[in-house]
């Protein structure tokens, strides 16, 4: 394992200089993307009522794709922050 610099992760690489992931953190982070996609439709479903109706009709009040990268971003910064302290 070692440190990827440009992607900012820890890899992996087979004997041919391929990257892996392992199927269980493959599946990991499935779950992980699945459970924050929940989170984000339930915060989406709370915040949005709450905005000027005639607003809400012409676009949507909460740019999606921004708010799961975001997130998604976070998340990558907790998880190496919780392998550096192992």
């Amino acid at each position: 394992m070692s440190w990827h610099e440009k992607e900012q992760i820890y890899v992996v690489k087979d004997d041919f200089g391929k990257f892996l992931m392992f199927d269980a953190a493959f599946f990991d982070m499935q779950d992980l993307e699945e459970e924050l996609g929940k989170v984000l439709s339930l915060y989406f479903q709370r915040i949005e009522p709450l905005l000027d109706e005639e607003i809400r009709t012409c676009y949507p009040a909460v740019d999606r794709l921004k708010a799961i990268e975001e997130v998604m971003e976070l998340e990558l910064q907790f998880q190496n922050k919780k392998f550096e302290l192992v």
